[in-house]
């Protein structure tokens, strides 16, 4: 079974710069436009280079981000930062609990791998059961230090290691399946003049409107361009592909102009690369709207993005749910309130539920405020309850995994018949938002249900009245262990 998913790939130089109303816009324009038509993102990776050097307040360009990409329903689900070298990746929403085992890295390359001002950030994680990581570099500056990025980027990809959980392990970065590499890797024009590419950049604006004339502008300067050197000459980056390039080079501009700085050659600084992993050759990439977004002025790069649609061949069996949550109710601010979960087991199917209110009566249920079940995303994978897993607690449009408003560690122990009442209300049950699936069937009060469901145990999370000091929607999110999302309420309200 192939799977497809697309990413939005994005890398930029700020040059120290703070985000500026026009990147918001910007970006949740281009998204929204992606969307229309029909090349909307899952996956978002964004990569900044020589941002401001961290201070206490959190970080603007991740705010930013967080805020252009909220309305189109994205979390953020990992960043890291080395020094001025910043990567987010954000997911759809619903796709939360098909993801696993997140992890980030960094290599050092500044100062003989003493300092960060260069090098590299990694985050990487599983999507059903195929792996994908995402590299953002800053590479040695200026046009003779090309040996050095070449030694930089072998120092990189042998030093990268992302550790896993369980079991204890160490990926490097071609383990994975699907390896993207964004960012500022320096590569510059030689042996060229520098007013010999101003003479074919104004050929080239002048001719815009001549496809053929324009296009062999571009590929005169593009043959002394240093990367694919690097690729036949060295091995750096061999395997990896890049679509051909239709826009003019990205570096070095006059701040908050169209017009080049001639103290450095005009260059092709800012790329996208991806690759397939050595042992996945049943996958696909299909790159597409390779280009740089000339409009955004505040740096002396521009921004360039990639739209990268991933056919990936899967062999997981997703369950429906392994934890289902019960609709919370009568959650009020200053009071301790309690959340109630149970595991389903693999086989459970929702077109297939059977319960009726006798069988209810005689269930043993053990939850004393007689909620209705509730619509749980679904989740890719056993579970066993551990005393490591844990409930947040987040506003029902949340952007980010790593805010919860507060949280609460799991008692692995589940709830006994003595604590069991009987049900006043009927469960209802729906089908979960699931990516993967385009079929749903709709809420009953009497349905099929699997039988061997009647055991499931059930557990108890409390909430302090310490804690629950803000009304308005919110949701659950349970974690396990690792860190995973293997479950995400629909929202709930917390009243005054």
């Amino acid at each position: 079974m192939m799977v497809d998913f697309t990413l939005l790939l994005l890398t930029w130089n700020v040059m120290d710069t703070s985000p500026s109303r026009d990147y918001v816009d910007h970006l949740s324009n281009f998204v929204a436009s992606s969307i229309s038509n029909g090349q909307g993102p899952d996956f978002i990776a964004i990569g900044f280079q020589e941002v401001k050097f961290p201070s206490f307040s959190e970080e603007p360009w991740i705010n930013a981000t967080k805020h252009a990409l909220k309305v189109h329903d994205f979390v953020a689900i990992k960043k890291i930062r080395l020094v001025g070298i910043l990567l987010i990746v954000l997911a759809k929403r619903d796709l939360l609990p098909r993801i696993r085992n997140l992890s980030t890295s960094y290599v050092k390359t500044g100062l003989a791998g003493y300092w960060g001002n260069k090098g590299a950030v990694g985050i990487r994680f599983d999507i059903d059961d195929k792996s994908l990581v995402v590299i953002n570099s800053h590479l040695s500056a200026h046009d003779y230090n090309f040996p050095k990025r070449v030694k930089e980027y072998f120092v990189i990809t042998q030093n990268m290691l992302f550790e896993m959980k369980k079991p204890i392990r160490y990926l490097t970065i071609g383990d994975h399946d699907v390896i993207m590499w964004i960012g500022d890797l320096n590569f510059r024009l030689e042996n060229i003049e520098t007013h010999e590419i101003s003479i074919n950049v104004d050929s080239y604006r002048s001719q815009s409107n001549s496809q053929n004339g324009s296009t062999k502008m571009l590929e005169y300067l593009l043959q002394y361009d240093q990367l694919p050197r690097a690729r036949t000459e060295f091995r750096a980056f061999e395997s990896f592909t890049e679509p051909n390039i239709t826009f003019l080079p990205t570096y070095k501009f006059k701040q908050f102009t169209d017009d080049y700085d001639l103290s450095r050659k005009p260059s092709w600084c800012d790329r996208i690369l991806a690759k397939i992993g050595e042992k996945n050759f049943d996958s696909k990439i299909q790159a597409d709207k390779y280009q740089a977004h000339f409009n955004l002025k505040q740096s002396d790069h521009k921004p360039v993005s990639q739209i990268l649609k991933l056919s990936i061949p899967s062999k997981s069996k997703r369950s429906r749910r392994a934890v289902l949550f019960a609709k919370p109710t009568n959650w009020r601010t200053s009071r301790e309130s309690a959340a109630f979960f149970t595991l389903e087991p693999n086989n459970f199917d929702l077109q297939d539920l059977s319960l009726t209110k006798q069988q209810l009566a005689s269930r043993n249920f053990s939850i004393s405020d007689s909620p209705n079940f509730q619509n749980s995303l679904l989740m890719n994978s056993s579970h066993n309850v551990s005393v490591f897993d844990w409930v947040g607690l987040y506003p029902a449009d949340f952007d980010d995994l790593d805010e919860p408003m507060t949280y609460v560690w799991i008692d692995p122990d589940p709830l006994s018949k003595l604590q069991s009442r009987s049900l006043s209300l009927l469960p209802n049950f729906s089908t979960p938002n699931d990516a993967a699936s385009s079929s749903s069937s709709s809420s009953s009060e009497t349905t099929n249900f699997n039988t061997n469901r009647s055991s499931a145990p059930w557990y108890r999370v409390d909430f302090s009245d310490l804690v629950l000091l803000r009304p308005g929607k919110c949701r659950l999110v349970y974690f396990n262990e690792i860190g995973d999302v293997l479950s995400i309420s629909d929202p709930f309200e917390i009243t005054p």
